[in-house]
Formats: C-alpha cells, sequence, structure tokens
C-alpha cells in the first residue's frame, strides 16, 4: 500500500536552506565590488587632482606657475595634503608617481583677422609643452569571508589621468 504526503510544511523551510548559501554568496560579492567601484571611482577623481595641482605648481609658462607664491615647500608636500582632502582612503594602502615625458614643441598654423587688409592671416606658431601623468594605486582588501574565498585578500586598482603642461613658445616664455 502506498502512502502520500499530504502536508508541505516543511518544503518552504528546505528549499530556503539551500537558496541561503547562494544568496550569501551573492550578497557579499555585490557589496565588495560595489566598494571596488566606489573605490576606483575615487581613484579617478584623485589622479585628476593630483595631475592639476601639479601643473599648477610647476607650470613655467607666462605666469611661471604657484611655485614661486606657495607656502608649500615642494611639490610632494602640496601632493600629499590634495591627498588629504580628497579622499578617506587608507593612506597606508595608496601609492602615487608622478611622470613626465618630457618637453615637446607643437607647431602649428594660427589664423587671426587682420583689421587692416580685411583679411585672415596665416602665421606659423610654436608651443612647448610637456605632458604629466599621474598614477594612483590602491591595494583593497575585501571584507566579506566569501569573498575572500572566492576573489583573494584583496585586488590591486590601479587610475592614470595625463594632462599638459604649458612650457612657452612664440615669445610668451
Amino acid at each position: 500500500m502506498r502512502r502520500s504526503i499530504k502536508s508541505e510544511e516543511g518544503y518552504s523551510l528546505v528549499e530556503f536552506a539551500l537558496i541561503l548559501p547562494i544568496m550569501i554568496i551573492i550578497l557579499g560579492l555585490i557589496f565588495d565590488i560595489g566598494r571596488a567601484v566606489h573605490t576606483k571611482t575615487n581613484l579617478q577623481h584623485l589622479a585628476g587632482e593630483i595631475q592639476k595641482v601639479v601643473v599648477l605648481y610647476e607650470e613655467a609658462g607666462a605666469k611661471g606657475g604657484i611655485k614661486g607664491y606657495s607656502n608649500y615647500r615642494d611639490r610632494d608636500e602640496l601632493v600629499n595634503k590634495v591627498i588629504d582632502e580628497n579622499t578617506s582612503l587608507d593612506r597606508d594602502k595608496l601609492t602615487h608617481r608622478i611622470s613626465s615625458e618630457g618637453v615637446k614643441s607643437r607647431r602649428y598654423i594660427g589664423h587671426h583677422y587682420n583689421l587692416e587688409s580685411g583679411q585672415f592671416v596665416s602665421t606659423e606658431n610654436r608651443n612647448d609643452i610637456e605632458y604629466i601623468t599621474a598614477i594612483v594605486e590602491y591595494n583593497m582588501p575585501y571584507y566579506i569571508f566569501v569573498t575572500r574565498l572566492i576573489l583573494g585578500d584583496s585586488i590591486k586598482l590601479s587610475e592614470s589621468y595625463t594632462g599638459l603642461m604649458y612650457v612657452g613658445g612664440d615669445g610668451w616664455d
């Protein structure tokens, strides 16, 4: 004789027990990957800010930069202040580098309107520029145990920002 089970009260508890580990894994990954995305965005902002203040501090163009008027002893002191004010990341896990490709001369044809002749005049112009790159790296540890098991203890995030600095040219030196 066959008996059939008529009560299904325990099935939902068993299903929940089977789904719970998968949900914990997914939530842990979402939490730590969300932190990584937030940290990467923070690094992008920080790299841009560092590059900007280095150019303002060092610029050797017509104005001579703010180096002569600054209260900072050197560029590194200014960069450290920018890092302190623009991020809440752990400074022990944060590194930065500033690199330069050297001065390059750019030649181009400039056009301007001559009021006396009533025509556009072309002149050859020159700009001397220097590309400055700020590189910021951060070793972000994972907080969730499950994420550490799957992805390892930490992830190294890096961001760089390159911009140019006007050095001189065409009598503006």
